[in-house]
């Protein structure tokens, strides 16, 4: 019968906070909402724009990416 190894197991625990999630919805609703008056109403020029898209894009790409690895806890190396 297989048996799940301990140190590799998240079977049971936590992933993160209901306030963790609340405010990753929150920032991610955020970032997606200031591309899209930048866009939609435009009041700068259109470089200045475009870069701003891109860095909030980027900015919304790595804030996701890092929030949802966050439960990944190093190895221990005494086995336990």
């Amino acid at each position: 019968m297989y048996k799940q190894s301990s140190i590799h197991s998240s079977a049971g625990t936590s992933h993160g906070s209901s306030r963790s999630y609340l405010v990753g919805f929150l920032l991610s609703v955020l970032l997606t909402l200031i591309p899209f008056a930048l866009v939609m109403f435009p009041s700068l020029p259109r470089t200045i724009t475009a870069w701003l898209v891109v860095a909030l894009g980027l900015s919304r790409s790595w804030s996701t990416s890092s929030s949802s690895c966050i439960w990944i806890r190093p190895r221990n190396n005494a086995g336990t």
